[in-house]
């Protein structure tokens, strides 16, 4: 009778886990930040490369510009 020398352990293969598909790595993630106490929400922000924003900033811009400007005033004759 021959000797095994190797542990049992070293003789079962090990099978890799199969690969998560790009879906469950997404669900696995928000599943984990749910687990911290985060939750998902959807933020609406201006669209900077609009003419319309364009215009608006700068409306702001030369309005806060006149308000940061003293008026200017005549010398006076004394």
């Amino acid at each position: 009778m021959k000797e095994n020398t190797m542990p049992s352990s070293a003789k079962r293969k090990v099978l890799a886990p199969k690969p998560m598909t790009p879906r469950q790595k997404v669900d696995a993630h928000r599943q984990r930040l749910r687990q911290q106490g985060l939750r998902p929400i959807q933020v609406w922000v201006p669209d900077t490369r609009s003419a319309k924003f364009a215009a608006e900033a700068s409306r702001s811009r030369d309005a806060l510009h006149r308000a940061d400007t003293p008026p200017r005033t005549k010398p006076s004759s004394t």
